[in-house]
Order: C-alpha cells, then structure tokens, then sequence
C-alpha cells in the first residue's frame, strides 16, 4: 500500500516539476520575441514634477 502511494506522489511531483519547467520556458521565450518586436521602448511615466520634489 505504502508503494503505491509512494508511486502516485512521485509521478505527481514529476508531472509539476514538468509544468513548472515548461512555463518558464514559454515565460522566457514570450518575453524575448516581444522585446524582438517592439519598435520603440516605453516611455518611463513620472507621476510628480521635478519642482514638487525639491519644495
């Protein structure tokens, strides 16, 4: 009995060491094809003004 749980645990944590390993891969490969295609960066936005900082 304890064999076959043993068994199912081990598959179990086999199968979501393989989707963790696969969603990062996808993760990483989305992020480099749309770096690959953006044309122009994002402008930082800046929420206050330079002269509220120093009042």
């Amino acid at each position: 009995m304890k064999i076959v749980i043993l068994k199912l645990l081990y598959s179990f944590l086999m199968a979501s060491t393989g989707f963790l390993v696969a969603a990062f891969r996808l993760c990483k490969l989305t992020v480099q094809i749309t770096i690959i295609n953006a044309k122009m960066p994002a402008r930082r936005k800046i929420q206050l003004s330079i002269s509220v900082l120093y009042e």
